[in-house]
């Protein structure tokens, strides 16, 4: 939040730029980001939450590790029909220097989506205060007519800005969609 947290996010970025070429599992890029990361903020008690995914483009076959980020959420372009990842929580960066993270793995088909969000999106709450949260965010993209990059994102701002009516965030919100197009691409 703010300039702190823009600091924040270009330290770890600079750390995993640095790193990601060493190391194509996940988690054990996690696991020395998060390392790396510590040493620069300390006993800050200052952290960041990362999801991290890698997509063999050839197979189809994507692998992630997350690091106190929501669980995303995958869509089937060809039923429609949405599914959160399997868990993969550790904790965020920065807290502790020794954290282990666990992969994960799925295979993707030509169309599919996933949809990866900031916990500012479920925790946005109504006049009522009550959170927005993943259901609401599966209803909306289940909803769609055709599963597109665009329509996905446009859903979900939409229903969540609805859903708020006016409110202020309390969190930054952010959205990342991507589409596996097929063996080759992304």
């Amino acid at each position: 939040k703010g300039v702190p947290g823009a600091l924040r996010t270009t330290q770890c970025a600079s750390a995993l730029r640095t790193l990601s070429g060493q190391f194509s599992d996940p988690s054990e890029l996690l696991e020395r980001t998060n390392r790396e990361f510590h040493k620069r903020v300390g006993a800050t008690h200052r952290f960041v939450t990362l999801f991290l995914m890698v997509i063999d483009v050839e197979k189809g076959i994507a692998r992630y590790a997350s690091a106190g980020h929501p669980t995303p959420l995958l869509i089937n372009s060809t039923t429609g029909i949405s599914r959160w990842l399997e868990e993969a929580s550790g904790f965020p960066l920065g807290i502790v220097a020794e954290a282990q993270y666990d992969s994960h793995e799925f295979q993707l088909t030509a169309g599919d989506t996933v949809l990866i969000f900031s916990d500012g999106l479920t925790d946005a709450r109504n006049h009522d205060d009550v959170l927005y949260g993943e259901a609401h965010i599966q209803t909306s993209v289940e909803s769609l007519n055709a599963v597109t990059v665009n329509s996905v994102l446009e859903r979900t701002r939409s229903d969540v800005e609805r859903y708020m009516n006016g409110k202020e965030a309390a969190d930054d919100m952010t959205i990342v969609v991507t589409k596996f197009t097929g063996k080759g691409s992304v």
